[in-house]
């Protein structure tokens, strides 16, 4: 009895940590960024959120605080992912900076996973967070 409740457990850890690394839950919602942090660092976001949206046909979109932005991703079920910012606006924007902070940052993440309504994209190396 204790054999088949133990692999009922370790059943039910994988599936859900499959479960959180579905990348249809990607495009499922557009995303607001909540937090930023590199080298252990947290960067103010400014008072504009950026957004970030993901499609069935591989393209991203978004706006990083001021000016708006596309590209395109890869994504997998292990929790890679390979994000290319290719195009931005070029509109006059009081904190040019973090968006250009952000947007390297979004360039260099290279996992992701869910975290209950969060999606969280990283490269561990690199100490990059996104929230």
């Amino acid at each position: 009895m204790k054999k088949i409740l133990l692999l009922a457990a370790v059943a039910v850890m994988f599936g859900c940590t499959e479960q959180d690394k579905d990348p249809k839950k990607l495009y499922a919602n557009g995303w607001q960024l909540q937090r930023v942090e590199i080298a252990d660092q947290n960067i103010a976001i400014p008072a504009e959120a950026p957004e970030l949206n993901f499609t069935d046909s591989l393209t991203i979109n978004g706006k990083g605080g001021c000016n708006y932005f596309f590209g395109v991703y890869k994504a997998d079920k292990r929790g890679t992912i390979t994000v290319e910012p290719q195009g931005m606006t070029k509109v006059m924007c009081p904190d040019v900076q973090f968006e250009d902070q952000y947007i390297k940052a979004l360039g260099q993440v290279n996992e992701f996973e869910f975290d209950g309504a969060y999606l969280e994209l990283e490269n561990e190396p690199l100490d990059i967070t996104l929230v």
